[in-house]
């Protein structure tokens, strides 16, 4: 604990010497569903999409970079589908 609470006398006494942290706690926890094979394998079917198509049969306005985009987006930062689809670099982070 800070010692600024038992100098400010929010506290008499430390609560939190006795505490221990769970087991585990050092051990970095595994941020991503997918293992680097996966990765691989996921960033490789974003390759194969290729570049957006023109207006017309088969038409999509995003490419492969695209998608591989939104991909790391949601695995290094942890947001939701939702929040990564409305994601627009013009506004600022948080609160809208």
């Amino acid at each position: 604990m800070s010692n600024s609470a038992l100098s400010a006398k929010w506290l008499a006494e430390d609560i939190t010497e006795d505490l221990q942290a769970p087991e585990g706690l050092s051990t970095p926890a595994n941020k991503s569903p997918f293992s680097e094979e996966e990765l691989r394998r996921i960033y490789a079917g974003c390759d194969a999409v290729g570049d957006a198509k023109p207006p017309g049969p088969g038409y999509w306005p995003w490419s492969g970079e695209d998608v591989k985009d939104f991909i790391i987006l949601s695995i290094y930062t942890g947001l939701r589908i939702s929040d990564v689809a409305t994601f627009d670099t013009r506004k600022p982070l948080g609160w809208q």
